[in-house]
């Protein structure tokens, strides 16, 4: 009887080595499974990085320290004039794009809200982005209204005159002088302008000594009274 329940002990314990045995062996399974997966997943991680990155090319439009919003940038590609992108500043002054090829381009300011202006009105500021970027700088200004009345040889308003205002050789949309005699070009930067005559009403002609854009704004001043002579 002694003897049975010996080989029983026995029988018992090799019992609990084995399943002792087979738990390692599991967890042991286990532990590679979850290394492997990391490493597939670290692997796949890497390869999403080393895909194709975008870049991003950003110009600052400003007065001072403050953006300068709506504001029109040209963007060109250096290597393809043909590929040109038109984008507006946001509220921090900010224009950007991005491409997937890394590029060189040039910007231009085409066009300035009308409380802003460059050195020369005429002539846009072009920069090449240097590491991705350019910041263009503007100044602030209280922009004059630029008037002109045309009276008739009595002093008395004449309406119906075509007016356009003009720097040098560019002029600006026609304007028609309405029944006070005044048609008013607003939010022009100062430099120095004049006025040509484009039509008048008949029985109207230019004053004697007088031709189409003979009339000026003299220095500080921001409104031409014209008189007209009568026809004969």
């Amino acid at each position: 009887m002694k003897s049975l329940k010996k080989i029983l002990s026995l029988i018992l314990a090799l019992m609990m080595l084995f399943t002792s045995a087979f738990a390692l062996a599991s967890c042991s399974d286990d532990g590679d499974n979850s290394g492997d997966g990391t490493s597939g997943s670290g692997s796949g991680d890497g390869g999403s990085a080393g895909g194709s990155a975008d870049f991003t090319y950003t110009v600052y439009v400003k007065s001072g320290n403050k953006g300068i919003a709506g504001a029109d940038v040209l963007f060109t590609n250096l290597a393809d004039s043909t590929d040109k992108k038109l984008v507006s500043t946001d509220s921090n002054g900010r224009a950007k794009i991005t491409t997937e090829v890394e590029t060189e381009f040039s910007a231009t300011v085409t066009r300035l809200p009308v409380d802003y202006r460059g050195d020369d009105p005429f002539i846009p500021e072009t920069k090449t982005l240097v590491d991705g970027t350019a910041t263009f700088t503007y100044t602030a200004v209280d922009l004059p209204d630029w008037t002109v009345t045309v009276l008739d040889p009595d002093g008395n308003a004449i309406a119906g005159v075509v007016i356009q205002m003009c720097s040098g050789s560019n002029c600006f949309m026609p304007k028609t002088t309405g029944e006070d005699g005044k048609v008013v070009f607003a939010d022009f930067v100062t430099a120095e302008y004049h006025v040509q005559i484009n039509s008048m009403p008949s029985g109207y002609s230019y004053p004697e000594g007088k031709d189409a854009d003979d009339y000026y704004y003299f220095d500080g001043e921001t409104s031409i009274t014209i008189t007209l002579s009568r026809a004969n």
